[in-house]
């Protein structure tokens, strides 16, 4: 049997074991930030593609030239509030 089978782990042993935990914690949640990160880019290029389609020919006329600049996601209502910059 070894050490952790029976249970006992020398300090090195429980100090790797921490290392690797929290580096795996670590990269999980930097892959979720990865992950929320490209669902809003994805999110606020489609919101976009429907507010062109929308306004069809006028959109150049009426809209900035990158409109995910204009558009906020509020998080709390997951509405998407427009604005025109001056």
């Amino acid at each position: 049997m070894d050490a952790a089978q029976e249970g006992c782990y020398t300090r090195e042993e429980w100090t790797k074991l921490f290392i690797d935990t929290v580096q795996a914690e670590r990269q999980r949640r930097e892959d979720h930030t990865a992950d929320i990160q490209q669902s809003t880019r994805e999110y606020t290029a489609a919101a976009e593609r429907k507010i062109r389609d929308a306004l069809g020919p006028e959109a150049s006329a009426l809209l900035p030239g990158s409109l995910a600049t204009c558009v906020t996601i509020n998080s709390c209502s997951c509405s998407t509030t427009i604005s025109k910059s001056t």
